[in-house]
């Protein structure tokens, strides 16, 4: 025996990543199940800590020890659930590592996914609320668990039509606490992705699970390691898998998520030593030195080999227990459940059951006939849970809900009842955001959407910038409730005040005026598909320019006050498929626009001016984003305030704020970022211009070019991209090649 014992501790050690089966065909034996002991597991909650409980089923299934219940808590509620729906390891690592953490725990659908309307506010806008009247209402949770419920969904459907835990290839429960009685509460029966969603509701992060009279948060936070939930099933011997972060000290008490986990702990400690105490075997493994809140595939790998080799110092207990259980026949339990795995999702596919009813619950202001029609999942249609879940993402991508699940219920033979469950967003939201850079400082934005104002179906969108410029946009369209009318009228009402600096031939400042005016448009446009959109309107805009000089005197020959009345067309068109807008990795941002104005239509000013700007990205080897673009800026006739200025970090690196000032210019930019860690970027841009026309030096510059380049770091968080560039271009855009250094930082979002 004590051989026996060396050789499979060997193998084990030196095969972290093997699968031994013992596939003995025990058909043959007399089928004793019932006289052998029940074996039970109970799964600790850990975040990404709980990847080690992996390490230690891979051990036990090794052994092919038969487990007869499963429960756990938090990730060990998942990872026991999938454990009980028979997923062998091997196959939950492989899940696990395809998923993006990052993105799974976020509501957000792709922005190049989303309709052009809710496009728009990715990346612009740092805050939304809905609002209750005039009330800000604040989210209960920052994650609606959208996104995380429905990859749940894609792992239980096969199993949802169940509703009872003890039907699953292993009987399972979760463990949740309920808010409202702040008791704990074990699930057993109803939708297997609800009970997985619920257990896994850490509180402020995730919202709360309505289910019945209760609110479910993660049960992590009574009975983090359910070895007494096992008991009460029924088992006979207890194996309990608990994680342990190491010694508590004061050194290791300075970070906020540690304060956090260990706040959460204290509570809790008498239970979790109850439950250690029932265990008959007790695995626990060392994470320390990990974060539960490090999701990346590197920390995967290390907390697995660290469960991994706590099995491995209970291989005794675990080989003990192996002995006394092949005294009974049919004791063998991976290849029954890895078989009832296949079977059921083969029955499942092999016999798609069709829809009997549709149900939807939780819609106060949008009816059923709108969600019912909209969704596209009708009765006696084929349930195709690919498409359904399609079909979701798509119509939740409309905006007007913080979430949208479904249930199943077993109807009749081959029919299932499909219960759709909404969470509505507010009509009315209130927007906020902000920017800062080193010339206009601090920009702050606050607005408010309001969807189905006056009319069904119509969207009114107003802001108001305030700080190193004025800006005020409304702008009231119908594009439908479905955004999807194929021409939509629009209404829109703008005020700008925009302080734009003057340069001299030698690159210093000589002026400071503000651009200022009023503009109303009337038009129509056009949605295509989500990442186009194409309008065409008129406008009457009051300019009134209103020059302050700070420097040369003479600017004044060229820059004085302007209050014109111009009557205007306009033609613009913009196409976006960037996956974001603050820092893109993939996709194309396609902007043009014509505008033209004529004194015979009863306008001070005959001109007319085309913009046009295209910027391409794509990522490689997942650290390297490449971007190039062009941009085309051309004018005829046009008074001094109806020219093209630019400069600056986000226009083109190397000048100054403004500094180009004419009427064509023709400029090419490529850019490159680098991941360096987590959420910081290397950047590095070359820019230059050519065949261009300043004003007033056209018969200067038509000749020349000028360039500029640089490099700095960026940093996403929260509030908006961070960003410290240093860069080198032309002192002089009208004589260029004298070189100067620019520093440039900016911070918040593009509005």
């Amino acid at each position: 025996m004590k051989t026996l014992k060396l050789c499979i501790f060997f193998v084990l050690l030196i095969s972290v990543s093997s699968f031994p089966l013992n596939n003995s065909d025990s058909d043959s034996q007399v089928d004793d199940e019932h006289a052998r002991p029940k074996i039970g597991i109970a799964l600790a909650g850990g975040g990404a800590l709980g990847f080690a409980h992996l390490g230690v089923l891979k051990v036990i299934d090794s052994l092919d020890i038969p487990i007869d219940y499963v429960a756990g808590t938090s990730m060990g509620g998942l990872i026991g659930g999938l454990y009980a729906m028979g997923y062998e390891v091997d196959s939950m690592i492989s899940i696990i590592k395809k998923i993006d953490w990052q993105d799974i725990f976020s509501d957000q659908i792709p922005r190049e996914d989303l309709p052009y309307y809710e496009k728009l506010k990715v990346g612009r806008y740092g805050l939304i609320l809905d609002l209750e009247g005039i009330t800000p209402k604040l989210p209960s949770g920052l994650i609606a668990g959208q996104k995380i419920q429905s990859f749940f969904l894609s792992l239980t459907y096969p199993y949802e039509s169940l509703n009872d835990f003890d039907s699953l290839a292993v009987p399972f429960r979760c463990v949740a606490a309920d808010l409202i009685t702040g008791n704990e509460v074990v699930l057993r029966n109803g939708s297997l992705a609800l009970a997985l969603r619920a257990t896994m509701s850490i509180p402020s992060a995730f919202k709360p699970i309505d289910r019945g009279d209760s609110l479910l948060i993660d049960g992590g936070l009574i009975n983090n390691f359910p070895v007494d939930v096992i008991k009460e099933m029924g088992s006979d011997v207890t194996i309990g898998l608990n994680l342990s972060t190491g010694k508590k000290t004061k050194e290791g008490m300075q970070s906020f998520l540690n304060i956090m986990d260990r706040t959460l702990d204290l509570p809790r400690m008498a239970r979790l030593n109850e439950n250690i105490d029932l265990a008959d075997i007790y695995i626990e493994a060392d994470v320390s030195n990990h974060s539960f809140a490090d999701f990346t595939e590197e920390n995967m790998r290390s907390v697995y080999k660290r469960g991994h080799d706590a099995a491995i110092k209970n291989i005794d207990k675990l080989i003990e227990l192996k002995k006394k259980l092949s005294e009974y026949p049919n004791s063998s339990n991976l290849k029954k459940r890895n078989d009832f795995n296949l079977k059921k999702k083969e029955e499942f596919h092999n016999n798609l059951p069709k829809i009997y009813n549709v149900v939807i619950k939780g819609n106060e202001t949008f009816e059923f006939d709108f969600i019912y029609s909209n969704l596209g999942i009708k009765t006696g249609s084929v349930f195709n849970p690919e498409e359904v879940a399609s079909k979701i993402s798509h119509f939740y991508g409309l905006g007007y809900f913080k979430s949208i699940s479904y249930e199943l219920d077993k109807a009749e033979e081959g029919y299932v009842t499909i219960t759709i469950k909404v969470e509505e967003h507010a009509l009315n939201k209130l927007l906020a955001s902000y920017s800062y850079d080193d010339f206009y400082k601090l920009i702050a934005v606050i607005g408010v959407e309001s969807n189905s104002f006056l009319i069904k179906g119509s969207r009114l969108l107003m802001d108001y910038q305030f700080g190193g410029i004025r800006k005020f946009n409304f702008h009231y369209s119908y594009p439908s409730r479905t955004l999807d009318t194929p021409i939509y009228p629009f209404l829109g009402i703008f005020y700008k005040s925009i302080p734009v600096n003057l340069f001299d031939e030698d690159g210093n400042k000589s002026a400071l005026y503000r651009d200022r005016s009023w503009d109303f448009q009337l038009g129509a446009g056009t949605a295509l598909f989500n990442n186009m959109n194409l309008y065409a309107g008129i406008g009457l805009e009051f300019m009134d320019i209103m020059p302050e000089i700070t420097g040369s005197a003479s600017a004044t020959e060229y820059y004085s006050t302007f209050r014109n009345r111009l009557v205007k067309f306009n033609v613009d068109l913009k196409y976006d498929s960037l996956n974001d807008l603050l820092m893109p990795g993939n996709g194309i941002l396609l902007k043009a626009g014509y505008e033209t104005s004529n004194e015979n239509l009863g306008s001070d000013q005959t001109y007319s001016r085309i913009q046009v700007s295209v910027d391409a990205y794509t990522t490689l080897a997942e650290d390297h984003i490449f971007g190039v673009g062009y941009s085309h800026l051309n004018s005829f006739d046009v008074p001094a305030y109806k020219m093209f200025y630019f400069g600056g970090p986000n226009q083109f690196w190397g000048i100054d704020y403004n500094q180009a000032f004419g009427c064509r210019f023709n400029i090419g930019r490529i850019n490159y970022l680098y991941h360096i860690s987590s959420n910081i970027y290397a950047h590095g841009v070359f820019n230059f211009s050519f065949d261009y026309e300043l004003y007033p030096y056209a018969d200067i510059s038509q000749e020349n070019f000028f360039i500029g380049y640089g490099a700095g770091f960026k940093m996403k968080t929260i509030f908006g991209v961070l960003e410290l560039l240093y860069a080198r271009g032309d002192e002089s855009v009208v004589y260029p090649g004298e070189k100067t250094n620019r520093i440039y930082f900016t911070a918040g979002f593009k509005i």
